[in-house]
């Protein structure tokens, strides 16, 4: 699977706040990303947004949509619904196994933490909304995907510290990052059991490709202790600073072929 991240401004047409819809090359796109999915034999996460359309640099800022009911509105009606209809009616719509809301939503959030997590730590080139508001973005634009789309629904968190944050948000697994900074205190050999989570699937959705500790627990180490542990599985993100062993890769895979469906 391919995560993508992510509906860019660029891809959104907008009047002040209110998105009136689509760019004009944008659903041509989706669709010819789907066909290269299909001929390669791939699957595609797609991500809508990210904390970065909450940075201060941002035109127009998603924290002034979040916080707007009608700028949500249109945001769901003229941008999420048509992609999200567009990916269902294509003829590889197969290859679009799930929506991720939002790439590490945390990062733009300020306030105390959800049921027991520790206070959000916002990225300070972001203008900052309470967890309440980032909350009811995201089940207004699940909603908006739920009417349109067959495929599963995330949340891309971005580390376990959060773990309570969108638990209230309908989704069908739960995606969580971590890095170094993450697994020295929420080591990533612990069962989602082990962190209290136990009612929908773990995926645990980026990681370091060559591993943790500069190499010193392999991406192989990583994947079996998660596959061991009852997690659905784990996504290596890749920057251009970031080496990827892709021997591993497939070592991991052709030990453990695909094994579920949906």
């Amino acid at each position: 699977m391919v995560g993508l991240a992510q509906l860019h401004w660029r891809r959104v047409a907008f009047t002040g706040n209110s998105a009136t819809g689509l760019k004009s090359t944008t659903l041509a796109d989706l669709e010819a990303l789907m066909k290269l999915a299909d001929q390669y034999n791939l699957y595609l996460q797609l991500t809508l947004f990210s904390f970065d359309n909450f940075k201060t640099t941002a035109n127009p800022n998603l924290a002034a949509i979040a916080t707007d009911a009608t700028a949500r509105a249109a945001l769901v009606a003229n941008a999420v619904r048509p992609l999200a209809r567009a990916a269902q009616a294509s003829a590889y719509a197969k290859r679009v196994i799930s929506w991720d809301v939002i790439n590490e939503p945390e990062w733009a959030v300020s306030g105390a933490g959800v049921n027991g997590d520790q206070a959000f730590t916002p990225d300070t080139t972001c203008t900052t909304i309470t967890q309440p508001q980032m909350a009811t973005l995201l089940k207004d634009v699940v909603a908006g995907l739920r009417a349109e789309s067959q495929a599963l629904i995330t949340i891309g968190n971005s580390a376990m510290k959060w773990k309570n944050a969108w638990m209230a948000v309908d989704q069908d697994f739960y995606t969580f990052h971590i890095y170094d900074w993450v697994q020295q205190y929420w080591p990533y050999n612990t069962s989602p059991a082990g962190y209290g989570i136990s009612a929908k699937p773990v995926v645990m959705g980026e990681f370091p490709p060559a591993g943790f500790n500069n190499s010193a627990i392999t991406y192989t180490t990583i994947m079996s202790s998660w596959y061991s542990n009852g997690y659905a599985g784990g996504l290596p993100w890749q920057d251009s600073s970031m080496v990827i062993n892709f021997a591993s890769f497939k070592a991991f895979a052709d030990q453990h072929p695909c094994e579920t469906r949906y």
